[in-house]
């Protein structure tokens, strides 16, 4: 079966791009304690929330009662290197004419002058039930969460081509990616405490239902002509791609649309992907826990270490042709008409592989450490996140730093951090909740005041945990 596969992923990377500046990113949604506190890590969590970040802590007894459950906890984050506002107000606010020189200056600022990917995030996270129950020096658990997770990735190859057209012969690197995953994860955890070590040790294997997955790379290079001197040579592009799918990815949005046929749009029926099974894999989350002192807790954990195999509608798509050359164009205007039917002309056919593929989880490892101070009234928490793969689900391979403290206002906790490094700026986190011997009720987000400010990119994240009972 062969298929127009770039139009349809062209497409749906646009309209994601769309929805995300119309909404205006490792995963950084672990519990609405840890968003408020900046990121918590392993050694701040507890009870249910350790399940899916730290199963050691599931042993540690700093609240009363020996079960705990959850449900209905969600936390979203928006956010990548690509949202970063001085380009854009410098370059597209104020009737600014960029071109020339002033459009290279501008793509340096935004894009740098390498060939790094600028990308945008949307992750969510959906707790539906999580359970804890803990004896003397033993706990167990049980969660059960929906993840979805998408990233659109882009140099600065497009922009180049916008602002400064064909006018000047130049090679121009054009590079995209389009990954997004989904799984709903089953987590039986257990925890032991070592009292004659100082130490907790947790282990969490997990059940992964895939819902949907697409991992999807272009690398190509844009050969601009010279055609001052040569008016009808023609600019080629040269390129390779490979796009690996499953699940309604493949059956509901590749197979359904066609950017070059807006009447088709209407033939896609995108069904809810957490009803359907399109693959299953097995994952594990490891964790350890050192009383360094009396309240004081140093930890250390991996979190997605496993994999999954995509058997649903699985494909992958490789390209038949590997350049395609565009028509010189008086008028710049029309030059991403001409881009668009010479794409059209050269992707209509692929190679498709139909046989089913194996993806690793979004694997991740964290340090961190927590200190309990005035009696449990006070916290003052730190850590370090990183991501141990190149998976759909995590952002990038950059570690992300995190400092943060809560203050407990009788039942009010009052919980403030920050979080640096990474894929972004410094984001600034806050929240607040009801905490009761029986009851507990979260809410937090945090995010960017100036999208340059130790790292480029703004990011956003909210979250709130509705139901916790504890018994």
């Amino acid at each position: 079966m062969q298929r127009s596969f770039f139009s349809r992923l062209l497409f749906f990377g646009v309209l994601f791009g769309l929805l995300a500046a119309e909404a205006q990113a490792q995963y950084e949604t672990r519990g609405t304690s840890a968003i408020s506190v900046g990121g918590g890590g392993p050694a701040f969590v507890r009870e249910t929330d350790a399940i899916f970040l730290n199963p050691a802590n599931m042993t540690i007894r700093d609240r009363p009662g020996n079960l705990m459950i959850s449900l209905v906890g969600l936390s979203v984050f928006l956010g990548g290197d690509i949202f970063q506002f001085t380009p854009y107000e410098e370059g597209f606010t104020g009737g600014a004419n960029v071109s020339g020189q002033a459009a290279v200056d501008l793509l340096d600022d935004w894009f740098g002058t390498g060939g790094q990917l600028r990308r945008a995030n949307l992750f969510t996270d959906f707790n539906i039930l999580s359970i804890s129950y803990r004896q003397a020096n033993w706990a167990a658990g049980l969660g059960v969460r929906v993840r979805a997770n998408s990233k659109v990735g882009l140099n600065r190859g497009l922009p180049d081509l916008l602002l400064r057209g064909t006018e000047e012969a130049r090679t121009i690197p054009m590079d995209f990616e389009f990954r997004v995953y989904g799984s709903t994860d089953i987590s039986f955890a257990f925890a032991y405490h070592l009292p004659q070590y100082k130490l907790h040790v947790g282990i969490a294997p997990k059940v992964v239902l895939g819902g949907f997955y697409n991992d999807g790379r272009f690398e190509g290079d844009l050969v601009v002509a010279d055609t001052e001197n040569n008016p009808t040579q023609p600019h080629v592009m040269n390129f390779t791609y490979q796009n690996q799918s499953a699940g309604n990815i493949t059956r509901d949005l590749l197979a359904g649309i066609n950017l070059f046929d807006p009447d088709n749009a209407g033939e896609v029926n995108f069904e809810f992907p957490f009803l359907t099974t399109d693959g299953f894999g097995y994952g594990v989350d490891l964790g350890v826990t050192y009383e360094a002192m009396p309240d004081l807790y140093v930890s250390a954990s991996i979190t997605d270490l496993g994999f999954i195999k995509w058997t649903g509608d699985a494909q992958t798509l490789t390209p038949v042709n590997d350049t395609f050359t565009l028509k010189p164009v008086e008028d710049t205007n029309k030059i991403f008409d001409e881009l668009s039917d010479n794409i059209e002309d050269t992707f209509q056919e692929t190679n498709e592989d139909e046989e089913p593929f194996t993806a690793a989880l979004p694997t991740s490892g964290h340090l961190g450490a927590s200190w309990d101070l005035l009696g449990g009234r006070a916290n003052v928490n730190g850590g370090l996140s990183m991501a141990l793969n190149n998976q759909p689900g995590n952002i990038a391979q950059f570690p992300r730093v995190y400092v943060g403290g809560a203050y407990y206002l009788g039942p009010v906790p009052i919980r403030a951090g920050v979080r640096a490094l990474g894929r972004g700026a410094l984001a600034v986190a806050f929240g607040t909740g009801i905490r009761t011997r029986y009851f507990d009720f979260e809410i937090g987000g945090a995010g960017t005041l100036d999208s340059d400010l130790l790292g480029p990119g703004a990011r956003f994240t909210v979250g709130f945990s509705a139901l916790k009972f504890r018994i």
